[in-house]
């Protein structure tokens, strides 16, 4: 601003700009801390949306499957009732088994799920995303495609060879392409809570190879189906499970379950969550620093109001005068704020490709989250500073020229202060200043034990994570290795596996998926092991 535009100001306007050069570092404080709510509110709002988008889209592109039914084996003849069941849009049959891998570099064997692919033309449901590499040859026994998190973490690429071990067999395969799939945007092992994208991967290959493998020439172990727009999953789910009973059938499950889906959709909801915490939180706190810079401000200032106001200002133009000076902040803060929420978006976007594979995820907030968020900063600035403003507005010109009335100290907690001679004259005025003052006082507490209750809630999740690895791994699962059949094994596997160097002792167990645990046991990929 020039010196001749700044005397052409009206003497409020002077003023104003006088008021926020001399306020300026409690000003930029309030900047910032305004900046911070509305950049976690694009920031979070707009991720929200863009996964949201991306996956729904992502989704129906590739024709994401809405229930899968696992079996022991069934004809591929029931693949015709199942179609026909009420509710069943599309329905494919599939074969699907866990296998072993070596890798070069690797001292510990990784594992896979090998999902088969049909013979002639892609899959009608749960279609593939082809990154680089080409289709399968159906000619072709030993060609197999590999998910893109797998292959980046293990260095792999199309010509690169795997040597599998599948239901007992060994298998020499050859990469021919590396893909996405919609089922597996997080690629996580039977069992697990984290990715280990370096040991454990998925496979796809030519059904009939697999078939002979599994010993499954015209049948089929798992049933993915889509169900028809504004049917009821459940009801297909319930008359699946009583076709596909005799045939070995665990339990269907929904979309919902499926554990890829399941982590996409916890972590929307923890963006919604952080959407409606965390920019609250940053627009109270800007809220009580604004009035009380305002409300300080006002009170040093009450000669200049009452002067004003005998000038002939009106209280508009005193609540005008200091509602400016809270929207500067909000102003400055707002496109400040905008800024930094679609820079942290954009590396927030980056962050989740890494972990939830996508074909493409942009960050992008649209205009509505933009205006709501500057929308609400403005209702909360009007509102931190609506109770100095009234009090500007409210003070008549002869009482604004004295200086304020001193504050009182009586009452009963003040004369019961006054009766305690043990308390020295410093611990008596503490107190009684906190009494007089009493909300003031409670919000002050409040915040110091937020904090401190925060920070030791954060502090302890390191005592929680040694306390989970001690139970887990020192008390419940003290093996250091487990071995795994594709079928149930006699005793004589384990004294077998006795007589190897370096076993002190070995214990069999058996488990078996049951519908008790069909929400994480099969979306996991888990079945009958010993």
């Amino acid at each position: 601003m020039t010196r001749t535009a700044f005397w052409r100001l009206s003497p409020l306007g002077i003023k104003l700009w006088r008021d926020v050069w001399r306020l300026r570092g409690q000003m930029l404080a309030i900047t910032l801390v305004i900046a911070a709510g509305v950049g976690m509110a694009v920031m979070s709002a707009g991720m929200m949306r863009s996964i949201v988008d991306t996956r729904d889209a992502y989704y129906d592109r590739y024709r994401f499957a809405s229930v899968y039914a696992p079996v022991k084996r069934a004809p591929e003849a029931m693949m015709v009732q199942v179609r026909a069941l009420p509710g069943v849009a599309v329905a494919e049959s599939r074969l699907t088994a866990m296998a072993t891998i070596d890798l070069p570099g690797v001292a510990e064997p990784a594992s896979a799920r090998v999902h088969s692919l049909p013979e002639s033309g892609a899959p009608r449901l749960n279609a593939l995303y082809l990154r680089n590499g080409r289709w399968l040859d159906p000619a072709r026994s030993d060609e197999v495609l590999v998910n893109a998190q797998f292959a980046d973490a293990a260095g792999l690429a199309p010509g690169a060879t795997l040597a599998a071990t599948v239901y007992g067999k060994l298998l020499q395969l050859r990469i021919v392409g590396v893909v996405l799939s919609p089922e597996y945007v997080y690629a996580i092992a039977p069992g697990e809570i984290f990715p280990d994208n370096r040991r454990y991967g998925i496979i796809w290959m030519n059904r009939r190879p697999l078939a002979g493998v599994l010993d499954s020439d015209g049948a089929f172990n798992e049933a993915v189906i889509a169900v028809q727009h504004g049917a009821n999953p459940e009801e297909t789910i319930r008359q699946l499970d009583r076709l596909l009973e005799r045939f070995g059938g665990v339990a269907a499950y929904d979309r919902g379950q499926q554990i890829s889906d399941r982590f996409v959709t916890n972590e929307i909801d923890q963006l919604r969550t952080m959407t409606s915490f965390l920019p609250p939180v940053f627009l109270g706190i800007a809220v009580f620093l604004l009035g009380i810079v305002l409300g300080r401000l006002v009170d040093t200032e009450r000669e200049t109001i009452g002067l004003l106001k005998a000038f002939g200002y009106r209280d508009g133009a005193i609540i005008l005068h200091y509602a400016e000076l809270a929207l500067l902040l909000s102003v400055a803060g707002i496109a400040l704020g905008f800024a930094l929420g679609a820079w942290l978006g954009r590396g927030l976007a980056q962050m989740y490709q890494a972990f939830f594979v996508f074909p493409f995820l942009h960050f992008s907030a649209g205009a509505d989250i933009y205006a709501l968020s500057a929308m609400v900063a403005l209702v909360a600035v009007l509102l931190g500073s609506y109770g100095a403003v009234r009090r500007a507005a409210r003070l008549p010109p002869a009482e604004a020229m004295r200086p304020p009335m001193p504050p009182s100290y009586g009452g009963r907690i003040a004369h019961a202060l006054i009766a305690v001679r043990s308390l020295d004259e410093p611990t008596r005025m503490i107190l009684r200043d906190l009494t007089r003052q009493p909300w003031r006082s409670a919000l002050s507490i409040f915040g110091i034990a937020s904090a401190l209750a925060l920070y030791i809630a954060s502090a302890s999740s390191t005592d929680n994570i040694d306390r989970m690895i001690d139970l887990a791994f020192d008390r419940a699962e003290r093996q250091d290795l487990t071995v795994a059949f594709a079928e149930p094994r006699d005793v004589r596997a384990l004294f077998e596996l006795a007589r190897l160097p370096g076993v002190r002792r070995v214990e069999p167990l058996r488990s078996v998926t049951t519908a008790l645990g069909i929400a994480l046991g099969v979306a996991a990929g888990q079945g009958i092991h010993e």
